[in-house]
C-alpha cells in the first residue's frame, strides 16, 4: 500500500461495441481521500461528482475517458458536461434491499464523526446522495477503533440487531428492554439469547411473498459485523519506518465479530501455518480460522452475556498486539542502524536475531489462546448457568456450599454459580405463562378431598432456602438491572445499587449461620 496517499477505486465493464476500441475496456474512476479524512465502501459505488478537468497529475480524481464518452453516447450528460456523478450514472445502487450499503455507511459516519450527524433514512441510495464521499473524523482513528466499527450491530440504536437493545459495545449501558414489543424490535429474532446473527436459507432466503410454503418476503438488516464474513484486514503503511515493518496486515479470519485481529509484518519471508491454512471445508484445530470459527458458533448459545467474554479477550489481544508491534519497530529500526540499512530479514522464519520473529511466533499463541477462550466460555455457561472461574479465562471454581438439607447456598461473593434463566419478556412472547399449572397445595388438597391434609414439616435448614428466595423475589423487584441477572446477583445485589439489597443481604447470612 502506498505511505503517501489513499484512493478510493471503481470499476466496471465497459459495454460492448462493433469495432470501436474506445470502449472495449474497462469503465473506472479513482478519487483521492484527503489526508485527514477516511472514506468507506460497503458494496456500492460512492465516488459522486468527478470533475473532467481534474489534472491527472495534482488533482483528486482519476478516471478512463469512457466515463464521459459512455455517458454521452447514452444520452447521460452532454457534450458540455464538465462533471459526473459516477455513483448515480454506474451504480445499481443497492442489491439485496434498501439500506444494505446505506445503512452501513451511516454506521461508520455515526461511529467516526457523529458530530456530522448523519441520517439513517433516507429515500433511495443512488440518487439522493445521502452521505458524504469521506469524512473528517471527530478524534483521530486506531487499529482498536477500525476493529469495533467490522463489529458493528448498531447496538444501542433503533436498528439493534443485536441483543434485547443490550449494547455489546458498552456493555454496562445494557439492560432489558421496557416492553415486549421494544424486545421484538431489538433483537428477539435473535431468539432468547438476543444473537444479531440472523442465518440465510430456507423459508427466510429473501424472496417474492408467496413463493416458498409459508408465503413469507422479508429481509434481515445488513450490519457492518456479519457472522458469514470469511477474513476482514486492517493494513497499517507507516512511512516513518523501513516498509518491512512499517507495512504491518492485522489480518482477522473468520468474522471480524468473533475473530481476533492479529499483525504481520511486510517484511516476514514466511507465514506460519495458524493463518495460511484453514478452510470452511476441513475442521483444522491448528488454524486462527476455526478457533474463531468455533467460538463464534458456540456464542449463539447465549449471545448476550458470552460477547462480553469476547469483547473482554479481543481488548486484551489487541493491547498485547500493540505492545508486541511498538518492540518489532524499535528492533526493525536499531537492526536497519547497525546494518546500514542492508535487507537483514531472514528467509527462514526461526531465525532469532530476526526483529520479526515475534510475528511469527504470536500467531500459534493467538490460536492456543482462542481455543482457550472456548473452553473457558464452554465452562461458565454450562446447562444456562454461570459458573464464576477463579482466573480471568478460566475453567475451574470451588465447590459449592451445601446447607443441612443439601440445598445449594451461593457464597455471598458469587464465586460459586448463578442461574440466569431466560429474559422475562421473551418468555411471555414464547407462551411460558401458559405452560402446566403448579401442583395443589395442602389448602386446595383439603378442599377437594373435605379432610385435613398437612405438608412435612421443614426442618430449619429449609428456613435459609426459603429466605433466598424470598431475598430474590425482593433484588428483582427493586432493580430493573436484575431482569437479566441469575438469582444470586439478585439476592445479593450484585446487579443492584441499593443499600437496603445489602442490609438483607447481612439477614440473609445470618440464617444461614443459624440454620
Amino acid at each position: 500500500t502506498d505511505v503517501e496517499e489513499a484512493w478510493i477505486f471503481h470499476i466496471l465493464p465497459s459495454e460492448p461495441s462493433e469495432g470501436d476500441e474506445e470502449y472495449s475496456s474497462a469503465i473506472w474512476a479513482a478519487q483521492r481521500i484527503p489526508d485527514d479524512s477516511y472514506a468507506a465502501v460497503t458494496n456500492a459505488f460512492i465516488i459522486r461528482d468527478i470533475d473532467r478537468d481534474s489534472d491527472p497529475d495534482t488533482g483528486n480524481f482519476l478516471f478512463s475517458e469512457s466515463v464521459f464518452t459512455t455517458a454521452l453516447r447514452n444520452g447521460w450528460c452532454d457534450a458540455l458536461c464538465k462533471t459526473l456523478d459516477f455513483t448515480a450514472t454506474y451504480s445499481d445502487g443497492e442489491y439485496a434491499n434498501k439500506y444494505y450499503s446505506g445503512r452501513r455507511l451511516w454506521g461508520v459516519f455515526n461511529y467516526f464523526s457523529p458530530s456530522l450527524n448523519v441520517p439513517a433514512e433516507y429515500e433511495e441510495y443512488r440518487y439522493s446522495k445521502p452521505y458524504p464521499v469521506t469524512a473528517v473524523p471527530d478524534r483521530l482513528i486506531s487499529v482498536a477503533d477500525i476493529a469495533a466499527v467490522n463489529r458493528l450491530y448498531y447496538t444501542g440504536t433503533e436498528y439493534s440487531q443485536a441483543g434485547f437493545g443490550y449494547n455489546a459495545e458498552t456493555p454496562a449501558a445494557g439492560g432489558a428492554p421496557p416492553t415486549l414489543s421494544d424486545g421484538v424490535k431489538l433483537g428477539y429474532p435473535g431468539g432468547p439469547w438476543g444473537s444479531p446473527d440472523y442465518v440465510a436459507g430456507g423459508n427466510n432466503t429473501a424472496m417474492p411473498s408467496g413463493v416458498n410454503q409459508y408465503g413469507i418476503a422479508g429481509n434481515w438488516e445488513r450490519t457492518i459485523g456479519l457472522y458469514r464474513t470469511s477474513q476482514s484486514k486492517i493494513v497499517q503503511s507507516r512511512k516513518h519506518l523501513p516498509d518491512e515493518c512499517g507495512g504491518v496486515l492485522w489480518y482477522g479470519p473468520y468474522s471480524a465479530t468473533y475473530t481476533v485481529y492479529t499483525p504481520f509484518a511486510a517484511g516476514m519471508k514466511e507465514l506460519p501455518r495458524q493463518v495460511t491454512h484453514g478452510t470452511h471445508m476441513q475442521l483444522d484445530k491448528d488454524t486462527m480460522f476455526w478457533a474463531n470459527r468455533y467460538v463464534g458458533n458456540y456464542v449463539q448459545l447465549k449471545w448476550w452475556s458470552m460477547i462480553e467474554d469476547v469483547r473482554a479477550f479481543q481488548n486484551e489481544q489487541m493491547q498485547y498486539h500493540l505492545a508486541l508491534q511498538a518492540r518489532a519497530d524499535a528492533a526493525c529500526e536499531e537492526a536497519y542502524s547497525r546494518r546500514e540499512r542492508q535487507m537483514l530479514f531472514s528467509s527462514v522464519p526461526l531465525v532469532f536475531d530476526d526483529p520479526l520473529h515475534e510475528y511469527y511466533t504470536n500467531a500459534k499463541r493467538v490460536t492456543l489462546e482462542t481455543w482457550n477462550l472456548a473452553d473457558h466460555l464452554m465452562f461458565k455457561y454450562a446447562d444456562g448457568q454461570y459458573h464464576f472461574p477463579a482466573t480471568k479465562f478460566g475453567t475451574m471454581t470451588m465447590p459449592r456450599k451445601m446447607g443441612t438439607c443439601g440445598e445449594s447456598l451461593p457464597d455471598l461473593d458469587l464465586k460459586v454459580v448463578d442461574k440466569p434463566g431466560y429474559d422475562g419478556a421473551w418468555l411471555e412472547s414464547v407462551g411460558f405463562q401458559e405452560g402446566p399449572p403448579p401442583p395443589p397445595n395442602c389448602t386446595e388438597l383439603a378442599q377437594r378431598y373435605n379432610r385435613p391434609i398437612c405438608g412435612l414439616t421443614r426442618g430449619a435448614g429449609t428456613i435459609a432456602s426459603q429466605r433466598f428466595f424470598a431475598l430474590k423475589a425482593t433484588g428483582r423487584k427493586s432493580s430493573a438491572r436484575c431482569a437479566n441477572k441469575g438469582d444470586a446477583a439478585a439476592v445479593f445485589g450484585k446487579c443492584s445499587a441499593r443499600m437496603a439489597i445489602r442490609s438483607l443481604v447481612t439477614r440473609m447470612a445470618n440464617s444461614v449461620q443459624l440454620a
